[in-house]
């Protein structure tokens, strides 16, 4: 996936643009980060300045393609809970 793809699927899903930095501006608070580390691409929540669930791929688009699951994923779950569907361990 490219990255104007993937602005266009987040946009579509709902997500804000800033609830992401696609490796195009500093890192600015709570948000998921993708970004070329040496010659890996990294994707990473940060929170006060914090890198968390850190996880690395040999390409962009890869990386790109983890991030739209993730946010899909977590979609789903909000779905879900309001749909009374989500279910807490006791």
């Amino acid at each position: 996936m490219k990255k104007e793809e993937l602005r266009k699927k987040l946009n579509k899903l709902g997500i804000h643009p800033s609830s992401y930095n696609l490796n195009e501006r500093s890192i600015i608070g709570d948000e998921f980060v993708v970004r070329k580390n040496g010659d890996k691409w990294e994707v990473f929540y940060s929170e006060r300045d914090k890198k968390l669930e850190t996880q690395q791929f040999n390409t962009e688009s890869e990386a790109y393609n983890y991030l739209y699951k993730r946010f899909v994923e977590e979609e789903q779950i909000i779905k879900n809970s309001r749909a009374g569907l989500y279910l807490k361990k006791p």
